[in-house]
């Protein structure tokens, strides 16, 4: 028996020794496994990496809240970190997709549209987003005291009544063709009933990014002007694929300014991830060579209009307004500005829209332009004050035309000033606007044919900075947001361009892509109709 066992020792001995010989041709086998888990989660994640934090850079300032919105696009990629709207618009056809509400359904006469709204949201306070929330939220935006800046899109709307905890019914005045799309907008973003009560109380402008949202981050610090910050919504209610709430980043920080060159230099040194618009030239063609930045052409275009105050001499003659529009050469424009791809439209609609209309258009004619100043009763160069926002490559554009109106019997005086303030400097209401010019670079096509004319022309819209409030023009306006019929809606959205080149209210210059920039590991970044750039499932593969 003794001898069995050492004879079995021996054997063992043996054994071990072989095992250990050969460990340097075999991969150890609990390695083996671990790798092979490893690659399935990936392969189950799609490869999605969580954490880290995004930074994005701005050219504009957003209002934190909200109800303040002044450049909707560009405002909604701040809002859409804290806020969710009723419905999103898709960036291929411009259409309504379900978002906070699942789905909808009009009663026959469409004056009723009961709205499905979303299981298991939450606000950042702890109460749920149900139908009571839409209602408070609605009174809200509609109120006189605290009206949204965006209010006058909801005039056909005439109540808002619970029909269960989640079901919503709005109630129209009038049939709204263009509500869905509205709700897309900042002003179909909802917001927590307690924290509505708080603004009433405290007029603190950063408590529904505090308290009141239910979007993918909370705002943990904003500095005015300069910069925000937004960490991770821990109880977020849409899910990842990797089957864990969204979002994926921990945070994002939100940096202003205005100096677009700046912008693209520090997105090609890597010390930013995104940049929200680019509209230089020059930068765009230096991006689109960098092998590590997606250079991405937007849905919307960008068109250049100048606005005249139509109260105030000298452009409260016709014959003024019109000498204008002859100052300029477009074509010029178009070749410095946007490497000569733009074109020309005779208003704010482009070719691509079924209501188009092919008006009139104005060559550079210097000539003609002095021939109806002297009209006027100017013989001496007329001086005017020019507006713009320092952002973007609005500086340079307005310097261009600085010295193209020279030559037309115009001296401009260019008035710098920073995005939001030149709004509220303008904004249709005002009576002490001052006179003059100002420029703005519209996202277009908007939401709806409405939204698109409302913005510039509407006689409540804070960027109506012509002061155009022509009534038969502002019946037709309304019309745009009751009519269903698309051959009818084209045609009064026809008329309603005739009487723009009839009154000359705007000059009209040029429209040219419109592109934003990020790195190539920014990954699950998502775009909607007004190029409005959403978090909610970007992710950082770095």
């Amino acid at each position: 028996m003794k001898k069995f066992l050492a004879l079995l020792l021996m054997v063992c001995m043996i054994v071990s020794l072989a095992a250990c010989g050969s460990s340097d041709s075999q991969e150890p086998a609990a390695p083996q496994e671990s790798e092979t888990q490893q690659a399935a989660e990936a392969e189950s994640t799609g490869g999605i990496v969580r954490g880290g934090n995004l930074t994005l850079r701005r050219v504009g300032i957003t209002p934190i809240n909200p109800t303040a919105c002044i450049a909707p696009a560009g405002d909604m990629m701040t809002y859409s970190l804290f806020f969710e709207t009723l419905t999103w618009l898709n960036e291929e056809d411009f259409t309504a997709q379900p978002n906070l509400a699942t789905e909808w359904q009009w009663s026959e006469d469409n004056l009723h549209l009961d709205m499905t709204l979303v299981e298991g949201a939450t606000f950042f306070d702890g109460s749920p987003v149900n139908a009571e929330a839409v209602k408070a939220t609605m009174e809200f935006y509609t109120s006189e005291d605290n009206p949204h800046a965006q209010a006058s899109y909801l005039n056909n709307l005439e109540s808002v009544e619970v029909v269960s905890e989640n079901v919503v019914r709005f109630n129209f005045s009038a049939p709204d063709a263009s509500f869905l799309n509205v709700m897309s907008q900042p002003v179909g973003i909802i917001l927590s009933p307690a924290s509505i009560e708080e603004f009433k109380a405290s007029g603190d402008p950063e408590v529904f990014a505090r308290t009141g949202g239910c979007g993918p981050f909370i705002l943990s610090e904003f500095l005015d002007g300069e910069s925000l910050t937004a960490l991770k919504n821990e109880n977020y209610y849409k899910m990842g694929e990797d089957g864990q709430p969204l979002p994926y980043l921990d945070s994002v920080t939100v940096q202003i300014i205005a100096d677009e060159s700046v912008m693209a230099a520090n997105l090609q040194s890597g010390d930013i991830d995104v940049v929200d618009f680019s509209t230089d030239q020059t930068v765009n063609d230096t991006l689109a060579t960098n092998e590590d930045i997606v250079l991405y052409e937007i849905a919307a275009k960008t068109q250049y209009i100048l606005y005249m105050n139509t109260t105030k001499a000298p452009f409260d003659d016709i014959r003024v307004r019109e000498a204008l529009c002859y100052a300029f050469d477009r074509q010029e424009l178009i070749d410095v500005m946007a490497g000569g791809n733009g074109y020309t439209t005779p208003t704010i609609v482009l070719p691509s829209q079924t209501f188009y209309r092919d008006g009139k258009q104005y060559d550079y004619d210097p000539e003609a332009a002095k021939a109806l100043l002297e009209e006027a009763g100017y013989t001496e160069p007329v001086t005017i004050d020019l507006y713009f926002g320092t952002y973007g490559n609005l500086q340079e554009l307005c310097e261009l035309l600085q010295a193209q109106a020279s030559a037309a019997g115009f001296t401009i005086n260019l008035q710098p000033t920073d995005g939001a303030t030149v709004k509220q400097l303008w904004a249709s209401y005002d009576e002490n606007a001052p006179a003059g010019i100002r420029i703005n670079d519209l996202g277009h096509p908007k939401a709806s044919p409405y939204i698109q004319m409302e913005y510039t022309f509407g006689a409540n819209a804070l960027q109506n900075c012509s002061k155009y409030f022509r009534e038969d023009f502002q019946e037709l306006l309304t019309l745009t947001s009751t009519t269903t019929d698309q051959e009818e809606l084209d045609n009064i959205l026809i008329q309603m361009q005739e009487m723009v080149e009839e009154d000359i209210p705007i000059v009209s210059l040029c429209t040219s892509a419109r592109f934003s920039a990020y790195r190539t590991w920014v990954e699950g970044l998502q775009y909607n109709g007004d190029g409005t750039m959403i978090f909610t499932s970007a992710w950082l593969n770095k």
